[in-house]
This record gives structure tokens, sequence and C-alpha cells, in this order.
């Protein structure tokens, strides 16, 4: 099986947000386990999907497999602190402290990446 392209990854999200099956959220777990694929793209959508479904824990293990692929991406920092910054609020969390400092240091990470011409969205995202 060989890697998709960013367009194929982009018409099967389009063709998944605007339906309410959850066969297709199976299907990106599964394929995420298939041996010898490892997609960035494929990580982000897994961890996407897992989010929306509240399972933090493994939304940002999918994220942080896609960002051992891709190491300068900034937006996988900025999914990965929003994920910390929500497991921190969860009522059940042992480490609070932990899950915020390192949504902290992502957005620390994440505002470096994507240096000064983007000032604006940089604070925009990290105000939200």
């Amino acid at each position: 099986m060989g890697k998709a392209s960013n367009h194929q990854w982009n018409l099967f999200n389009y063709a998944i947000s605007n339906t309410s099956d959850v066969r297709h959220q199976k299907f990106l777990v599964r394929l995420r386990f298939y041996p010898g694929l490892e997609d960035p793209t494929l990580y982000t959508m897994v961890g996407h999907v897992t989010r929306e479904t509240r399972s933090y824990y493994h939304s940002a293990d999918s994220y942080a497999e896609a960002l051992k692929l891709n190491p300068n991406c900034p937006f996988l920092r900025l999914y990965l602190a929003t994920v910390y910054t929500h497991i921190a609020a969860q009522r059940f969390t042992t480490s609070r402290h932990t899950a915020a400092v390192q949504a902290l240091a992502f957005l620390s990470e994440y505002k470096s990446l994507r240096r000064e011409t983007f000032k604006q969205e940089i604070h925009y995202n990290i105000g939200r």
C-alpha cells in the first residue's frame, strides 16, 4: 500500500466530515496500525478523529507519531497543546500540572516555529 497524496487525504476528510457514520473512524484507526504505512497526514487525521470522540490520550499519541515523522510542522505542536489543555481540564486527571506544562511547552514551540511573520495568528491561536 503506497503513501496517499494530500489531495486524496483532503477528499477523504471532506467525505467523512459530512457524514455521521462512524465506520470511517474505525477504518482510520485500523489503517494507523497497518505495517509499513507511516504517513504524518494519516496520524494527524487519526488524532483529529480521536479528539472529536474525546479520547485525548489516543489523540496525543497520534499527534506525537505525526510529529516524529514531520518535526518541523508548527501545527502539530498547536494540536498537541490543545489536547494537553483538554487533558489538564478533565475532572479525573491525575497530573494536571504536568499536562498544563506540556501544553505551554508545545505552545512555545509553536510560537518559535511560526516566527514573527505570523505574529497576529500566533497571538490569536495562543489566546484561544
